[in-house]
């Protein structure tokens, strides 16, 4: 059997292992804070479960899974009692990252806001409309975005990882979520959730790596004003040169707060990274943005 045979087999074995885990850590997550929280698996957790035909076609590295109703200190604690375990510091605000023995290797980043402050809408009252809650999908109860606003927050991930950034298997994500022949209810999601600019960066990438007929149609009817198409052009190109150069992962991160579609978004976005005495000048940067 050729070689390329042997590594996508053990590749395929190695993802089903991992979903296997992390469908064990959801669960217990759910069983710790019982009904006191809505427990929401996000990225590889719950797509490949829910959007694959098989869980072992999506790799997966970590378990992200947003926690609402319930405060951050409460859920840690609670956590810790079910034998979670604190594991460094995450430089996102409202993450935090812990292990378990049922998988020591395999990362929990237990999230407060489904994406950083000020990218977009995607608040956790806006991710969570219309959610359905779902007892098997884990063993437990979790709660399930619906396609649209998983489809906003998937382009949102990769906006967020400064596109460039952003891992190939997250683009497939994107071709699994979007449907042409819903394209209209796509795009309406997306601009309610003020991400139609993160949107347009994410699926030229996607376009660029992982084509389909859902994200070419989809990028062609999100309608952006003159002064916004100038706007998504600086931040393509800037995205694109920092893909090359040492400077990425600061200055990309940096970029990538820009991404939201009005300027108070972007200023709240740039204000809840931390970024320091760097704000004052970017802000006044991109100030003239529209």
């Amino acid at each position: 059997m050729p070689r390329t045979s042997h590594r996508s087999r053990d590749d395929a074995n190695h993802n089903f292992v991992t979903h296997e885990f992390a469908a064990e850590i959801v669960r217990r997550v759910s069983v710790a804070l019982g009904d006191n929280a809505r427990v929401t698996p996000m990225k590889g957790a719950l797509l490949a479960r829910t959007y694959y035909e098989d869980v072992s076609q999506r790799p997966m590295s970590d378990v992200d899974v947003l926690v609402t109703d319930i405060s951050l200190r409460k859920s840690l604690h609670e956590l810790k009692r079910a034998g979670f375990v604190r594991v460094g510091v995450s430089s996102d605000l409202g993450v935090r990252t812990l292990s378990h023995p049922c998988a020591p290797e395999l990362l929990l980043d237990l999230h407060r806001f489904p994406l950083p402050l000020g990218l977009g809408r995607v608040t956790n009252a806006w991710f969570l409309v219309d959610a359905r809650a779902d007892d098997s999908l884990f063993g437990a109860r979790v709660f399930i975005p619906t396609r649209t606003r998983l489809l906003a927050h998937t382009l949102g991930v990769i906006a967020n990882d400064d596109v460039y950034r952003a891992h190939a298997h997250t683009l497939e994500d994107v071709n699994r979520l979007a449907r042409a022949q819903n394209v209209d209810e796509d795009v309406r999601t997306i601009s309610d959730a003020g991400l139609r600019i993160a949107a347009v960066l994410a699926l030229k990438r996607v376009c660029e790596e992982k084509p389909s007929s859902a994200a070419s149609a989809l990028l062609t009817a999100i309608e952006l004003t003159a002064a916004e198409r100038r706007f998504a052009a600086r931040l393509h190109a800037e995205l694109v040169r920092l893909r090359y150069t040492p400077e990425r992962a600061l200055r990309g991160k940096i970029v990538s707060r820009f991404v939201a579609d009005t300027y108070a978004l972007r200023a709240r976005s740039v204000l809840s990274a931390g970024l320091g005495k760097a704000q004052a000048l970017l802000l006044n940067r991109w100030r003239n943005s529209p």
